[in-house]
């Protein structure tokens, strides 16, 4: 917003009447210019919010900017960002804006500003494999990454500016999507070491909430791209970025109709889970074994 100074609000710190309330009695001796409403799920989708969406925008001097945002990670879970992305709210607020922007950093960039940001902030050196790691395991998200390079930063003692390719793994092994990412890559390559994976990963952790979402999610690319030569226009392809050249790759493995079946397996797995049909003497070997049933469908197919 330039030299514009900006007050930010969480939407569920502060109620739109407030907000608009706000904007319209501007302080003569403030500075304030550009207003920014942030995690505006928190607003529920009723008519009642609509209306006071527009009363917001009608409120806005002529000179100010207002701005809503959301961030559409949701923790991993694909289903909360896609209610979110079809929802009446996002439509709601849609309505009263003049211009959408997705904030989205391209794949390259994005490669290029993690080198830049981990030597510059951190003074890291990283392996271009170490780059295109943190891409994948962080979803994209300059946040989590910078999250990610904070750590690493720690082991700078140890490892000097450079980080070996083991200690790297023993770092990132320990977040949550790192490991399920493995699980699914292997499950899409229709390689057998998913088994060995889910075993010793489940000697300290659960992971079959980010597993199954990341699981269906990449089984579904690879139907399109099996069954639509226009494939790159989907949402679902919207930030592949250079992880395409690898589902292609996979996607030769697979028929379309295995693709078909393995998505109901997926889908399945994800209904036993949350009516609890799933033995085991304790929770985590119940869903240990399930994510096993599950692995032993699909490559069955």
């Amino acid at each position: 917003m330039g030299d514009r100074e900006v007050e930010s609000y969480y939407a569920g710190d502060i109620s739109l009447r407030e907000l608009a309330a706000r904007v319209s009695t501007l302080d003569l001796f403030s500075s304030a210019r550009g207003f920014w409403l942030k995690d505006i799920n928190a607003l529920q989708a009723t008519k009642k919010t609509k209306q006071e969406l527009a009363m917001l925008a009608t409120a806005l001097p002529g000179d100010a900017v207002l701005v809503f945002s959301q961030d559409t990670y949701f923790g991993g879970d694909w289903l909360a960002q896609r209610r979110f992305e079809q929802g009446a709210l996002r439509k709601a607020v849609a309505d009263v804006v003049d211009q959408q922007v997705e904030a989205s950093v391209h794949p390259r960039k994005l490669a290029g500003w993690i080198r830049q940001r981990a030597e510059e902030r951190y003074g890291l050196k990283l392996a271009a494999y170490q780059v295109d790691t943190l891409i994948d395991v962080c979803a994209d998200l300059p946040s989590l990454i910078d999250g990610e390079l904070k750590k690493l930063a720690l082991l700078k003692t140890r490892e000097g500016d450079t980080i070996s390719e083991n200690w790297f793994k023993i770092v990132l092994a320990r977040t949550w999507s790192y490991s399920a990412a493995k699980i699914a890559d292997a499950v899409l390559a229709r390689r057998t070491d998913a088994y060995r994976f889910l075993l010793r990963i489940y000697r300290r952790e659960s992971i079959i909430a980010r597993l199954l979402p990341e699981l269906y999610r990449g089984l579904l690319r690879l139907y399109w791209i099996r069954s639509d030569p226009d494939f790159r226009s989907r949402p679902e392809f919207r930030r592949v970025g250079w992880r395409l050249e690898k589902l292609q790759e996979a996607a030769r493995r697979w028929r379309r109709e295995a693709l078909l079946k393995a998505l109901t397996v997926v889908t399945d797995t994800a209904f036993r889970l949350r009516t609890g049909r799933m033995g085991g003497r304790t929770p985590q070997e119940a869903e240990r074994d399930l994510l096993l049933l599950m692995l032993r469908r699909l490559y069955a197919l």
